[in-house]
């Protein structure tokens, strides 16, 4: 069986067919191509422009005329005030880095047979293996972390068989020199890339400058051919390869990047040294001991989680054969299991220490004006792309969504200051590689609806205090409390009182959604639910925070105070969670987004414990919103129906999730599917719903609050039988867990620290004491 693999028999003919490699910096999409193989390259820091200063205002008089316009219930009016003066310029774009190509001057008259091309999750190499004549070729090709290198390895098993042409190109501005073993491509970004939106002619889309101070990223990308018995040459067309039995290719790329705040073109690093030193070191050894490197590498965080699933005869298929077949038949549950597997394979490939946060495709990107530019879009997406990251123990992983965060909390000082004369720092819905902290919209009529949204650095700042829910890691607290008060400190200056006396944080929208108010489709009013539930938890970790780290600081009475006294959430005559400050009709009742979901999830303040009335409110919206969205909108539900502990429903979503997408579909808002290489199908690609649906598999099979865990509490009727081993709940505990027939048969617990934990199954408690590194074993607990 290949289980945690994806296969093929035959090559890749566009790129959501081909399949992805990567170390977190370099990132490749192999397409397996027979008489032309291509690997569509990228790199993490290959953006668009240079550090702007987007700001349009210098004080807070368009912030407050909109705000009492809203107040005054004069929604129009307050959107127009936000659209003409404090919508501005769009982020950058992420870049693709260029394509290396290998042409074969193979006979066609030779028969092609056993052809197979796969992806190993196990191992994260790729593989092409076919048949042509009497002569087998074998390709193999994985991106390693340790010498931050792209290794590919040919071989034929009839001496001399091989011969090939190397070639290596740009989409962007960039001169290739050729040697007999080595190609070097050396290029410069464009100054400016106007999102993919934007309507345009081409060349106004993409921009040079020749200004030094406007130009953008200087980017290398160097590879060496290696060979035993082969003869290189080189010609126009690159390198030629002839008469080889084996051929080795190393390649490494870099940028100038020199960190958010610094100019790339005038205070950029000399990315030609570090390409020269890491292509000397990476070729110092054999493939060999390379792909031993890379797999210890990769096996450290791989290996930490497996999941086993009931299994079925469809596994023998091929990948995409096994997804067509899928659409019949939905008995094969190990489908589910290799989309899990998939979303750890992407982030472990995506995201390392060091590297930049995952952005809405990772790191790959065929594209120069990408869907969406390819950015960090704050409002749901980004934050989904790090929801496996503690629960499946890739914490580590996490670091580079905090490196992002610790940024803006420099950057959006300043819009904070200027935008609303506020404190701490501020962050709305898009973020690029240069840290953009501004509302974007370019002044459009009707851009409020998704560019005025400040809530995305309340919102990011949450991941930090849940990586020490789950690490406990008391220093890391003490490192980014600063970032948590900052955050919290935004909105408690701008928080104003009802007549009531609560609290309320004024003028919000609900991510990109709209509702009816006096005929008219609006999405700017006194407030909004998810404003509401992030401002909350923004404020209940902050002064969390502060009672761990045993702090003595001057914000705590007022967020106490604030919190204490903060405006209630609404449920409506139909008995569905108010999304606005008021019940108005929703423009679209099945939008994609359910953000006046977020108290659910992925906040925590909803329980069926706490609040069972707000978690039968958010039930009946879910149903309202039904079943259909894109393919993050359907991660986010499978999610929160495992919140809900309806295993049967999370399981239908992840199911629909598994639907074959065409690639020509455009079907952008009520799409979902998958791509034949698993990739999430928006439609287009994005990559936030594969790791929405690694995180709800976890929550399906645990729901975890610091002290207490509930087992197996979304399980679906299909999953009657499995295992799960490695997964990781609150308080640093590790959990694995076997049953049969819909039933617990033992679980154990391991802790680095003496605790107690509350364990909750079938309706049953049980309260235990781990001790520290002992692991705590129970059976069948019924």
């Amino acid at each position: 069986m290949n289980t945690l693999k994806l296969w093929y028999k035959q090559p890749s003919p566009i790129w959501t067919h081909s399949l992805p490699l990567g170390n977190g910096h370099l990132g490749a999409m192999v397409d397996g191509g027979i008489y032309k193989t291509c690997f569509q390259l990228n790199d993490d820091t290959l953006w668009s422009g240079y550090p702007r200063d987007l700001h349009l205002v210098n004080d807070a008089t368009a912030y407050e005329q909109a705000k009492e316009a809203t107040l005054n219930q004069d929604y129009q009016e307050a959107e127009k005030i936000l659209e003409d003066k404090l919508l501005g310029g769009w982020t950058e774009a992420y870049l693709p880095l260029g394509e290396l190509s290998l042409s074969f001057p193979f006979d066609p008259a030779l028969e092609i047979t056993n052809y197979t091309r796969t992806l190993d999750l196990e191992t994260a190499c790729h593989t092409t293996q076919y048949t042509i004549g009497n002569t087998t070729i074998y390709q193999e090709s994985f991106i390693s972390a340790p010498h931050d290198a792209l290794y590919i390895h040919l071989t034929s098993s009839t001496k001399g068989f091989l011969s090939t042409t190397i070639n290596l190109t740009s989409p962007l501005n960039a001169k290739v020199q050729v040697q007999n073993d080595g190609i070097e491509l050396d290029g410069i970004a464009p100054s400016h890339v106007e999102p993919n939106y934007v309507h345009c002619l081409p060349e106004e889309g993409v921009l040079y400058f020749d200004e030094p101070e406007r130009k953008g990223m200087r980017f290398g990308t160097t590879l060496k051919v290696l060979t035993e018995d082969g003869v290189c040459s080189y010609n126009n067309d690159g390198i030629v390869v002839e008469n080889a039995t084996t051929i080795t290719i190393v390649l490494s790329a870099k940028t100038s990047f020199n960190g958010a705040f610094k100019h790339p073109y005038l205070e950029g690093i000399d990315y030609k040294a570090y390409l020269d030193n890491t292509l000397a070191q990476a070729t110092a050894i054999d493939f060999a001991t390379a792909k031993a490197l890379h797999l210890a590498d990769y096996t450290n965080y791989f290996n930490r989680v497996t999941l086993e699933l009931p299994t079925s005869e469809q596994e023998a298929l091929p990948t995409d054969e096994r997804l067509k077949a899928f659409t019949q038949d939905q008995s094969d549950t190990g489908l589910a299991s290799l989309l899990f597997h998939y979303g750890r394979y992407l982030l472990i490939s995506s995201s390392r220490p060091g590297t930049q946060a995952a952005n809405l495709q990772g790191i790959w990107n065929e594209e120069l004006r990408a869907p969406w530019s390819s950015n960090y879009t704050v409002n749901i997406n980004t934050e989904m792309n790090y929801w496996p990251s503690e629960v499946c123990n890739l914490s580590e992983l996490h670091t580079p969504l905090f490196d992002l965060i610790h940024d803006i909390s420099i950057k959006g000082q300043e819009t904070a200051k200027k935008y609303y004369n506020a404190s701490g720092f501020v962050a709305h819905h898009n973020i690029d590689l240069w840290r953009q902290t501004t509302p974007v919209g370019n002044h459009g009529a009707g851009s409020a609806v998704y560019g005025y949204w400040n809530l995305g650095s309340g919102w990011l700042s949450t991941h930090l205090y849940q990586h020490y829910l789950y690490t406990l890691d008391q220093d890391f607290l003490k490192e980014i409390y600063p970032i948590l008060k900052g955050a919290a400190w935004f909105y408690s200056d701008l928080l104003v009182q009802d007549s009531d006396g609560h609290y309320f944080l004024p003028m919000s929208t609900s991510p990109e959604n709209c509702f009816n108010h006096n005929g008219q489709s609006l999405s700017v009013c006194e407030t909004t639910t998810m404003t509401t539930a992030i401002v909350k938890e923004t404020f209940k970790n902050c002064l969390e925070a502060i009672a761990i780290l045993g702090l003595d600081d001057d914000i705590q009475a007022t967020l106490s105070t604030q919190l204490a006294h903060f405006l209630p959430y609404q449920i409506s005559e139909r008995g569905t969670l108010i999304e606005w400050s008021n019940d108005f009709a929703e423009t679209d009742q099945t939008h994609r987004h359910v953000s006046h979901l977020y108290p659910l999830f992925p906040g925590e303040e909803f329980s069926f414990k706490a609040t069972p009335e707000l978690v039968e409110a958010s039930k009946q919206s879910l149903l309202v919103r039904g079943d259909d969205g894109t393919g993050w909108s359907l991660g986010w539900k499978i999610n929160l129906w495992a919140k809900l502990r309806d295993g049967n429903h999370a399981l239908k979503l992840v199911e629909r999730q598994l639907r074959l997408v065409d690639n020509t579909s455009t079907e952008m808002h009520h799409g979902g599917g998958t791509y034949t290489n698993l990739f999430d199908a928006h439609p287009p690609f994005q990559i936030d719903g594969n790791f929405g649906v690694t995180s709800g598999i976890c929550h399906m099979l645990a729901e975890s609050h610091i002290g207490e865990v509930y087992l197996l509490p979304a399980l679906p009727d299909k999953w009657h039988t499995g295992k799960v081993t490695g997964l990781k709940i609150k308080g640093n505990i590790t959990l694995n867990m076997n049953w049969k027939d819909g039933q617990l048969l033992d679980t154990t617990f391991v802790s680095p620290i003496s605790q107690t934990l509350t364990v909750h199954y079938n309706h049953r408690t049980t309260s235990i004491h781990l001790l520290k590194n002992q692991p705590y074993s129970f059976i069948k607990l019924r």
